[in-house]
């Protein structure tokens, strides 16, 4: 029944939801869980697609459903409508606590695929109404998903850290996991570190790749709560029992980032940094062991998924006799050469200026910054970081048409995304959520569009429905507009397949006049005009 579940891991955000299939198909009716009102309407071909948010003001939650094929009966109206009134398929709305009230089991919209969806299925969240936060679903009693599965346990891995919890390169092990009676344990029962995974301010970290699955289907999802125990004592534990939008980029330091964008491995952190503010904690611990050489410890972890089914992992863990590791710069002590992540960077050459405030860095990294005319080089691609910093690079002169400059940031597979630029005074800036290569390119060439469906003079019969195929090459799809007789329509983009449509309903008898009106990012224009029959 479920795809995914809440707080499941995901590319630079934890899942704040659950996923519920449908059967891979579309058209399924949605129902208000509880009586409230339309709080929100937002619909983009992005993200969560066509969603729909409704506050239940006895019970201070909000429901969110997300991905819908379209909405239902008034609520789809009332969006119709002011889709037309703003001429623009992108919406978000607030319409107040009279305008759309709803009773518990309402039709409220159709399950579709809308937005970043790959498949059909309804993503279905509750938050808290005065936080926003989004709370785990499973908690309440909307839904009732069969789980008689524990946890599994597939690997732990160790790691040498500092004493701020940063992770020590080269000094960390993997080991699986191997199923023994009901629990869990390593081969042997038994691991060794090196003496110098230990220090006298740091310590060690462990990380566990740990799933869970329901009965009714095959789908590798994350568990409830984790602890993690040291000779008997709990020393760390984690609980997903509600997520913070502010801070949800933070799962790139509650994982092992490179293990899951590399490996596509899961492994979870049982420590963590000052730095990190994530919710999911229900004590202040940092999970960083403070072990010695030539000692031997218990270890023991739980895994617990929201049904209760639990399984545990035990083993002995032996630091080899030896010398304590001597504290490294940059990870234990400050290194100019390195960028901290409680610290504000600048960097400035005369043709580029990058503002690179605090706490977007997980770790230490390394001070990278080259800079030409009309290209730079910042920071390593391959390293996350938690939101956005300011970069402004001067427009060479080589742009011809500086109003068509735009700034193309490529990553570390080479792959290259335009980034929404701003342009003034000779400059162009942009708010990049990555490092890597940068570079100012001029956007000349207007998109590109073909009708699938219909030719220019051609009959249409039964209903109306007009298609085409769109693509840009650099700077993307930004505004889509179609009219009919002069008559604003709304246009769907479905970027997914590339695809803009329209249903016309009230098309009489005779010729009509079809334009249609795309624009990219930076402005480039195409209008293209036919005539239909009736």
């Amino acid at each position: 029944m479920l795809a995914a579940n809440f707080g499941e891991l995901r590319s630079n955000h934890f899942h704040t939801g659950i996923d519920i299939k449908t059967k891979g198909s579309e058209g399924y009716r949605l129902y208000a869980i509880a009586d409230g009102y339309v709080s929100r309407i937002k619909v983009s071909p992005y993200g969560y697609g066509k969603a729909i948010y409704i506050d239940h003001p006895e019970l201070g939650i909000t429901s969110v459903y997300a991905h819908c094929q379209h909405f239902s009966g008034a609520i789809e109206e009332y969006v119709l409508t002011e889709q037309v009134k703003q001429e623009f398929f992108e919406i978000e709305l607030f319409p107040g606590t009279d305008k759309l009230v709803v009773k518990k089991g309402d039709v409220i919209a159709i399950s579709g695929n809308t937005g970043g969806s790959s498949a059909p299925h309804l993503h279905f969240e509750i938050r808290d109404t005065k936080t926003e936060h989004p709370l785990n679903p499973l908690l309440f009693d909307f839904l009732d998903v069969a789980d008689t599965r524990a946890p599994e346990i597939r690997a732990v891995k160790l790691y040498a850290l500092s004493k701020m919890g940063y992770r020590i390169p080269g000094k960390e092990k993997v080991f699986p996991a191997v199923l023994s009676g009901k629990e869990y344990t390593v081969s042997g029962k038994k691991v060794t570190l090196p003496s110098h995974f230990c220090s006298e301010n740091g310590g060690v970290g462990l990380a566990v790749r740990v799933i869970d699955r329901y009965d009714a289907a095959q789908n590798v999802c994350g568990i409830y709560e984790g602890r993690l125990m040291l000779n008997a004592d709990t020393v760390y534990t984690q609980q997903m029992k509600e997520l913070d939008f502010a801070v949800n980029r933070q799962i790139n330091t509650h994982m092992d980032y490179e293990e899951f964008k590399f490996k596509k491995l899961g492994f979870e952190k049982y420590f963590r940094t000052p730095h990190n503010k994530l919710p999911i904690y229900p004590n202040t611990d940092s999970g960083i062991l403070g072990l010695y050489p030539g000692n031997s410890y218990q270890m023991h972890y739980n895994a617990l998924d929201i049904a209760g089914n639990s399984l545990d992992m035990k083993f002995t863990l032996d630091i080899a006799a030896g010398e304590l590791r001597k504290e490294d710069t940059p990870w234990d002590a400050y290194d100019p050469g390195y960028m901290y992540p409680d610290s504000i960077y600048t960097f400035e050459s005369s043709s580029c200026q990058i503002l690179f405030r605090d706490y977007l860095l997980y770790e230490p990294v390394l001070k990278k910054f080259q800079s030409e005319e009309g290209k730079v080089v910042f920071g390593d691609a391959k390293i996350p970081i938690d939101g956005t910093y300011r970069l402004a690079m001067k427009l060479p002169k080589a742009i011809g048409n500086r109003s068509r400059a735009i700034i193309i940031h490529t990553d570390y597979r080479g792959r290259q995304k335009a980034l929404q630029s701003e342009i003034k005074e000779g400059w162009i800036s942009a708010t990049p959520k990555e490092m890597g290569t940068f570079e100012i390119q001029e956007d000349t060439i207007a998109p590109e569009v073909r009708s699938t469906n219909f030719v220019n003079g051609g009959a249409v019969t039964g209903k109306t429905l007009l298609t085409w195929t769109v693509s840009d090459d650099l700077s993307g799809v930004a505004e889509y507009a179609v009219y009919v007789n002069g008559k604003y329509q709304v246009l769907e983009f479905e970027p997914k397949r590339d695809q803009l449509f329209t249903s016309i309903t009230e098309l009489g008898v005779g010729i009509h006049q079809v334009k249609l009106v795309v624009k990219d990012g930076v402005g480039n224009e195409t209008v293209e005009q036919y005539e239909i029959k009736k």
